[in-house]
């Protein structure tokens, strides 16, 4: 079914007149942005989808380029029989008609018309109508950091592993490599997503070789790895931005051969299924089975030697210049493990009930506040998880305690929240199916956002450019993190403040780059230069070759999803751009 949007001032004479469009809508197909609405009195309606434009209120002459799509009607009835939704916006009429429409059989028009997509009627909705404009929240200042860092906007670049490191050493059968480092790749992939007062996350960043599960991820235990990082955190604040480094231990979900370390965690809590290491093993081809490696549980020193950790990458951290810190306690890494009931099954001062459970967790916290100071610390958490086998129960009595306990004894930066209906593995409709038959209530994060109080709430997991806006204006949510769409669109603020479409991303190219590693990673364009841009000089010149703009996306419905991870001294303020 084709939807496509349009507008019309309802005045007589109208197809003789220049429309002025009022409002920029979502695009009916990339490259293509603008449906206008001509007829006459008796309401004889063409819808032109209009092209080269792409300018918020640009006038349009009656006589356009070419028309590819005309909606069957009549003088009595100027619909044809379609559906008609009508939205008021700003004292003028918009529309989203269904059904009856067909396509014309001119040549410029037929690999126009196998582009278009969907639009569903809902987006236009109050998203929409804020898409565009510059007073939405969610382009709005927003304190974190208990006042000392102001950002300009609320569109956050959520962590994510992206395995572009590059090794310390070389590496052998008999010692091979452990450590990665950033390097100027790296910096400029950040430093492409850095915008005037807007937040990123890092990857998560291993705070030491026990800590790491994958190969090609950079840490920071070691002073080597300072000097690439400085890269990443100079890139990002000469252009205004800010930066937290995420903390990430994988416990269990890591095997022996990447760290040359036995795995450890709350329990010795094996895999309960098959599943393989999913990355490659140095020097093999062997697929590894995480439950041929039980976790080690966790002695009471060694629980205190991973704070430790923590708390001397966190040191490093701000000393290499980040504005602050994230401790990733979600995505079944070990802070969630201690969490989770069927993965902790301690029945010491860290296990047993859902307080003793939250310990490890509270007791990481507070090392960390002591040593860098609460409001340089945000937290992530997934209430409702399912990855890595987080199954546990008890899920409100739990992560309630530990959200009243955090807000009730520091002053984060800020909390951030996956939401329930995201995962890694499975669709929404999956994931409730593994709450039923794991005899698991589907959790809301609602409750943990009120046990939060006033700490400014991200919230990450499904964000685009159709829900974004309404979740910000209605207060569900202080800021908003994008993973994958900040992946492919490197301007993602400055798009989704003008409406303009995002860049499709390459699923293929999230972990990794084995034939370049620049691939997927930093060759995706500024709107500038996008195929989705019309008036883009590249644009122009690939309509002149015949050369396609579409991204490669093979094989991409086989691979899992982007993985989203894995100062106090003086206050900064963004300019207000997006």
């Amino acid at each position: 079914m084709l939807y496509s949007v349009v507008f019309s001032t309802l005045l007589a004479g109208f197809a003789a007149a220049s429309v002025d469009c009022p409002i920029k809508p979502y695009d009916a197909a990339p490259g293509y942005q603008i449906a206008c609405v001509y007829g006459d009195a008796k309401g004889v309606y063409e819808n032109r989808l209009v092209k080269d434009i792409d300018v918020v209120g640009s006038t349009f002459s009656a006589t356009l380029p070419f028309e590819c799509i005309r909606q069957v009607g009549n003088a009595d009835s100027p619909n044809g029989g379609a559906k008609w939704l009508g939205y008021n916006l700003n004292g003028k009429l918009c529309w989203v008609t269904e059904g009856n429409v067909q396509g014309e059989d001119k040549a410029e028009c037929s690999r126009k018309r196998s582009r278009v997509e969907a639009l569903e009627p809902k987006a236009l909705d109050a998203n929409m109508a804020a898409s565009t404009a510059p007073t939405a929240k969610l382009f709005s200042p927003l304190s974190i950091a208990d006042g000392k860092i102001e950002l300009s906007h609320r569109v956050v670049m959520a962590p994510m592993t992206r395995n572009r490191g590059v090794p310390l050493a070389k590496g052998t059968p008999e010692e091979p490599n452990r450590v990665w480092l950033a390097d100027e790749l790296v910096a400029e992939y950040y430093e492409q997503r850095a915008s005037e007062g807007g937040l990123i996350i890092t990857e998560g960043i291993p705070p030491s070789i026990e800590a790491g599960a994958m190969p090609d991820v950079p840490g920071l235990f070691h002073e080597s790895q300072v000097a690439g990082w400085k890269q990443v955190v100079d890139g990002v604040h000469a252009k205004g931005g800010f930066i937290y480094a995420q903390l990430w231990h994988a416990g269990r979900a890591a095997i022996p051969q990447m760290s040359g370390l036995p795995t450890v965690s709350a329990s010795a809590t094996p895999w309960d299924d098959d599943e393989k290491y999913p990355f490659r093993t140095p020097f093999t081809k062997e697929k590894i089975a995480y439950r041929d490696f039980p976790p080690k549980e966790m002695s009471v020193q060694d629980i205190e030697k991973t704070i430790s950790d923590y708390v001397a990458a966190a040191k490093l951290a701000i000393k290499t210049g980040f504005d602050g810190i994230e401790v990733n306690g979600g995505n079944g890494n070990l802070p969630d493990q201690f969490l989770h009931s069927n993965i902790n099954k301690r029945t010491d001062a860290y296990g047993g009930t859902p307080e003793k459970r939250c310990k490890f967790v509270l007791d990481l916290i507070s090392a960390l506040a002591s040593a860098i100071g609460a409001s340089q610390i945000g937290v992530r958490l997934e209430p409702c998880g399912l990855y890595n086998h987080t199954r546990g129960s008890e899920r409100v009595e739990t992560w309630t305690h530990l959200c009243r306990e955090l807000k009730k004894t520091h002053r984060l930066s800020y909390i951030h929240f996956i939401e329930p209906r995201f995962d890694r593995i499975d669709s929404e409709k999956e994931k409730e199916g593994f709450y039923a038959s794991w005899s698991l209530p589907k959790v809301s994060n609602e409750v943990f956002r009120k046990a939060m109080g006033d700490t400014p709430c991200i919230s990450a997991g499904g964000w685009d450019d159709k829900n974004c806006v309404s979740a910000v204006e209605e207060g569900r949510y202080d800021a908003l993190a994008f993973a994958k769409w900040f992946a492919s669109t490197p301007d993602l603020p400055s798009r989704l403040k003008n409406g303009y479409p995002l860049e499709p991303y390459d699923r293929s190219r999230f972990y990794g780059g084995w034939d370049g590693r620049a691939k997927g990673y930093v060759d995706y364009p500024f709107w500038e230069t996008s195929p989705l841009n019309t008036n883009s000089t590249d644009s122009k010149k690939r309509k002149l070759s015949g050369t396609g703009s579409a991204r490669n996306h093979a094989g991409e419905e086989k691979i899992v999803a982007a993985k989203e991870e894995s100062g106090e001294s003086k206050k900064r303020k963004g300019s207000g751009k997006a």
